[in-house]
C-alpha cells in the first residue's frame, strides 16, 4: 500500500473533525484556526497543480523515450525476440521479420523453433534446457531457414530469462551468415590451393630475397627430388651456367621492382641432366614473418621446346617448299578473298611480282562472278570440294584454264585456304582437240553407216529391178507387144536416170568429204543461172504438172561458185518438186541488199514435222520421205547442200509446217 503525505494527512483529519461536530454554527466556524486551514488548503492545491505539471512533464518525457526506445529495438541491425515458456513469439523487432519471414506479415504467437533448421533442433532443445537448469544467460550459433524463400541462416543467439519474469526468454540474434560463408569460402580456397599445390604437375618453390628455397611443394618429384633436398638451397645452384645470367637478371629484376616475370632456361634435374623450364616469378609478403618472398610456378616444358623445334624446323621445311616450289601456290584468307601469300611461280605465272599479288583478291584474278566465286569458296573451307577448275586472268590480259586444288591450313589461330595451281590450258586444248575429233570420228561413223545404207540398199533395190526388168526384156521381147516393151523401157530408163542422180550425190559428197572440192568464186548474174537450173527439173516438174515460178530482178549478182550453187539449187527444186502435190506452183525468187543475197525455193506441198525439221542435216538421223508421187529419197541431198554453202560461206535454213508446204532459203554474204 502506497503512503501517503503527511501534510495532506493532517489536512484531512482536521477537516473531518470540523464537519463531524453537529453542533458547530456557521457563524462560529470562522475562527482563526478555520481562517488557517483554508489558507492552508489554498496552499496545498496550488502545489498539487504544479506536481500534476510536473508529472505530465515526466509522462511526456516517458513517452518520447519509450518511442526512441522502440526506434530503436525495430531499428536495430539485431533480431530481438521475447518468447514465452511455450517458446511462443510475444515480440519481436523487424530486423528479425526481415532476417527470417522475408514477405510473411509475421504475427506473434508463433513457435519460434519453426525457423530453425532441422539440422539444428537438438541442439537447440539442449541450450534451452540449460537455461532452464542454471538460469544464466547464454549464447549459441544456430542456422535459421526462411520457409518462403528457402534460404539459409547462420546466427549467434544471445538468451536470457526477463527479470522478475522468469517464464520470458529474451532473444538477441545477430546474422553471421556473411561471416560464416567468407569463412567457409576461405577453408575451402586453402583446402582449393593446398590440393593445387600439393596435386599440381608445376612446382611451386618459395624463397626469401637471397634466392634461398624455404618452400617447395611435393611436384618436385616430378623432377626426380624430394622436398629435403631442396629445402634452404639457392635456387641459382640449380639452373644451368649458360643461363644463370638470364635467370639472376629476372629475378633481380622481380625481386627489387615488384613486378610479375617469367624466364625460359635449363635445370637441373634429380638424375643429373637438364631439363627446359618455364618459371613465373612474384613478390608476396608472408603473413607470419611480415617479410616478403619470392614465389615462383615451375613448368617443365622440355616436350614443349622439342615440339616447338620440330615446328621450326618443319616451318623452314615447309616454306622452302613453298617458296622453291615450281607448282604455282597461293595462300588466301576465305573471308576477305585477299591474297595473303604467294611463291615465286605464282609471281612467274601471272606476271605480277610477290609484292603486287599480296596486295590482291583472288577476285581479281578468278573470271568467275564474285557471287559464285564466294560460293566456292565456302565449299574449299568446309571440305567439301577439294579440286575446282577456273579460268584465271594474266596481267597481259590472257585468260588461262587451271586446275586448283584447295585445304585449309592454321596462321596465327585463323584459317586460311591454301592452293596449288596447275595450268592446264594445253590440256584443255587436247581435251577439246579430243572431243572434236571424236564429233568428226562418230560423223564419219554415221557417214560410213549412212553410205553402206544407200548402197546397200537405195543402190542395190533399183539395180535389182533394172537388172530384173531387162531380163525380162531379153527373154520375151520377141513375144510381147510393142506396148509393153514401151512401158518396160520407160521404166528402166526412169530407174536408171534415178541410180544416176543418187551416185552423183554420193560422188559429190565424197568429193566434199575428202576435201577434193575447192570453191571458184566468181561474180556472176543469178538470173540466168537460175533459168538454168530450172530446165534441168522441168521435165520432173511436167510430169506432175508443177509449174516453176521465177522472180529475180535481171541486174542481181553475187560472188559464187556457179557449180556448186547450181547443185545446191538443183537439190533444193528436186525436193520441191517431189513433196508438191500435182498441178502446183513452186517459186523461186532472189533478193539483194548491200550485205546479202536471200535466194528462196518455196513451195505448197506436204511440209515437213518439226522431228523432221530438226534433223535434217544428221547424216546419221533418218529423215528420207516418200513424195507425193511415191519418189524415194535417202536425205542426203540436203546435208550435201549444206556442205557446199560452208564452201560458199552461206548459209542454208528451213521454215515449214505440216501440209502448209516448205521455204527452203539460201543466205550468201556479199
Amino acid at each position: 500500500m502506497t503512503s501517503k503525505n503527511p501534510r495532506e494527512e493532517n489536512l484531512r483529519k482536521r477537516i473531518e473533525q470540523v464537519i463531524s461536530n453537529k453542533d458547530f454554527v456557521l457563524e462560529d466556524a470562522y475562527t482563526k484556526s478555520l481562517e488557517q486551514l483554508l489558507e492552508e488548503l489554498k496552499i496545498y492545491h496550488i502545489e498539487l497543480e504544479f506536481q500534476n505539471d510536473e508529472l505530465k512533464r515526466i509522462q511526456h518525457e516517458l513517452e518520447k523515450s519509450r518511442d526512441d526506445f522502440q526506434g530503436l529495438f525495430h531499428q536495430a541491425p539485431i533480431g530481438y525476440l521475447v518468447l514465452d515458456e511455450n517458446l511462443k513469439i510475444v515480440s519481436y523487432n523487424d530486423f528479425f521479420k526481415k532476417m527470417t519471414l522475408g514477405k510473411w506479415e509475421g504475427t506473434t504467437n508463433s513457435d519460434f523453433r519453426k525457423f530453425i533448421h532441422p539440422s539444428e533442433q537438438d541442439n537447440f532443445h539442449h541450450f534451452y534446457q540449460k537455461l532452464l537448469r542454471t538460469g544464466l544467460p547464454d549464447q549459441i550459433e544456430l542456422k535459421l531457414i526462411n520457409d518462403i524463400e528457402s534460404r539459409e541462416i547462420f546466427v549467434n543467439v544471445f538468451a536470457a530469462f526477463r527479470t522478475g519474469r522468469s517464464n520470458e526468454l529474451l532473444l538477441a540474434i545477430a546474422d553471421i551468415t556473411t561471416r560464416i560463408m567468407t569463412s567457409k569460402a576461405l577453408e575451402e580456397s586453402e583446402l582449393k590451393l593446398r590440393t593445387i599445390t600439393d596435386n599440381m604437375h608445376d612446382m611451386v618453390l618459395m624463397s626469401d630475397l637471397g634466392g634461398k628455397i624455404c618452400f617447395v611443394s611435393p611436384s618436385c618429384a616430378k623432377f626426380g627430388f624430394d622436398q629435403k633436398d631442396l629445402m634452404g638451397k639457392s635456387l641459382f645452384s640449380f639452373v644451368h651456367p649458360d643461363d644463370l645470367t638470364l635467370v639472376s637478371e629476372v629475378f633481380r629484376s622481380a625481386v627489387y621492382n615488384r613486378q610479375d616475370d617469367s624466364v625460359e632456361f635449363r635445370t637441373l634435374i634429380g638424375s643429373g641432366g637438364y631439363r627446359w623450364v618455364e618459371v613465373s616469378v612474384s613478390t608476396v609478403e608472408d603473413a607470419e614473418s611480415t617479410e616478403e618472398k619470392a614465389v615462383f610456378v615451375v613448368r617443365d616444358i622440355e616436350e614443349r621446346k622439342t615440339m616447338q623445334k620440330t615446328l621450326e624446323r618443319n616451318e623452314r621445311m615447309f616454306r622452302s617448299l613453298f617458296n622453291n616450289n615450281h607448282a604455282v601456290m597461293i595462300v588466301i584468307d576465305p573471308d576477305s578473298l585477299d591474297i595473303m601469300n604467294a611463291n615465286e611461280a605464282a609471281s612467274r605465272f601471272y606476271g605480277y611480282s610477290k609484292e603486287q599479288l599480296c596486295q590482291m583478291k583472288i577476285s581479281d584474278i578468278n573470271t568467275m562472278p564474285a557471287t559464285d566465286l564466294r560460293h566456292e569458296t565456302e565449299k574449299a573451307v568446309a571440305a567439301r570440294q577439294v579440286q575446282f577448275f577456273f579460268q584465271h586472268r594474266l596481267a597481259n590480259g590472257s585468260i588461262c584454264d587451271v586446275e586448283v586444288f584447295s585445304g585449309l591450313v592454321e596462321q596465327e589461330g585463323k584459317s586460311l585456304l591454301y592452293s596449288i595451281i596447275h595450268d592446264i590450258s594445253e590440256r584443255k586444248k587436247a581435251e577439246r582437240l579430243l572431243r572434236e575429233n571424236a564429233e568428226e570420228l562418230r560423223v564419219m561413223n554415221a557417214t560410213k553407216d549412212k553410205l553402206f545404207s544407200v548402197i546397200a540398199h537405195d543402190l542395190r533395190s533399183p539395180i535389182g529391178s533394172m537388172l530384173n526388168l531387162a531380163e525380162l526384156l531379153y527373154e520375151e521381147q520377141e513375144t510381147m507387144k510393142s506396148v509393153d516393151v514401151k512401158r518396160i523401157t520407160k521404166t528402166l530408163f526412169q530407174s536408171a536416170s534415178n541410180t544416176y542422180h543418187l551416185l552423183e550425190n554420193l560422188l559429190e559428197w565424197s568429193r566434199l568429204q575428202r576435201g577434193l572440192i575447192q570453191p571458184n568464186l566468181t561474180v556472176t548474174y543469178l538470173k540466168p543461172m537460175l533459168e538454168s537450173v530450172i530446165g534441168q527439173v522441168q521435165e520432173a516438174a511436167e510430169k506432175k504438172k508443177i509449174l516453176v515460178n521465177l522472180d529475180v530482178d535481171d541486174s542481181i549478182e553475187a560472188k559464187i561458185d556457179q557449180t556448186l550453187l547450181q547443185a545446191v539449187l538443183r537439190n533444193l527444186l528436186t525436193n520441191a518438186i517431189k513433196f508438191s502435190f500435182p498441178a502446183s506452183v513452186i517459186d523461186l525468187t532472189a533478193i539483194a541488199s548491200e550485205d546479202e543475197v536471200i535466194i528462196k525455193v518455196i513451195d505448197y506441198g506436204t511440209g515437213m514435222e518439226k522431228e523432221v525439221l530438226d534433223n535434217l542435216f544428221r547424216i546419221e538421223a533418218e529423215t528420207g520421205r516418200l513424195g507425193t508421187a511415191g519418189e524415194k529419197s535417202v536425205g542426203l541431198g540436203l546435208i550435201i547442200c549444206k556442205d557446199f554453202l560452208d564452201l560458199l560461206q552461206g548459209q542454208l535454213s528451213f521454215y515449214s509446217e505440216p501440209t502448209q508446204g516448205t521455204t527452203a532459203i539460201v543466205t550468201l554474204k556479199q
